[in-house]
C-alpha cells in the first residue's frame, strides 16, 4: 500500500477559513433581504444570494485544495472545474428558496440544509 505525503501551506488554509466566513455572512445578509422583497426582486435576490454563498463554498475548497502541496504535479480538467462551480450554486438557490419563506418549518430548514451539504460536497 502506497501512501503520499503532502504539506500544508497554513495561510492559504488561514485565508480558506476566512472565506467561507465572509461568504456565509453575506449570504445571510442577502437572506434578510430576500424575506422583505416579492416578485422579480425576490428572485433576483435569491439568484445573487445563490451566487455568493456558492462561489464562496467553491471558492473555500478551491482555496483548501490549493493550499495542500504534494511531491507531484496536479492538474485541473476545465470542464470539471466549471462544473464544480456550477453545482455549489445551483445548490444553494435551492436551499436559499427554503430557507427565505416568511414561515420556515423545521422540515424545510433540514431540506435546505441537506442541499447546501450534500451537492456541493459532491462536486469536490
Amino acid at each position: 500500500m502506497h501512501h503520499i505525503h503532502g504539506t500544508y501551506n497554513f495561510p492559504l488554509v488561514i485565508l480558506s477559513v476566512f472565506i467561507s466566513i465572509f461568504a456565509s455572512y453575506a449570504s445571510l445578509n442577502i437572506i434578510d433581504r430576500v424575506v422583505l422583497k416579492q416578485g422579480r426582486s425576490r428572485f433576483l435576490w435569491i439568484l445573487f444570494g445563490s451566487c455568493v454563498e456558492g462561489l464562496g463554498i467553491w471558492s473555500m475548497h478551491f482555496v483548501g485544495m490549493l493550499a495542500f502541496h504534494l511531491t507531484f504535479e496536479v492538474t485541473y480538467d476545465p470542464w470539471l472545474l466549471v462544473l464544480s462551480m456550477i453545482l455549489p450554486v445551483c445548490a444553494a438557490f435551492i436551499a436559499m428558496q427554503f430557507v427565505s419563506r416568511e414561515n420556515v418549518t423545521h422540515f424545510q430548514t433540514v431540506l435546505g440544509g441537506l442541499f447546501m451539504g450534500i451537492i456541493p460536497g459532491c462536486s469536490q
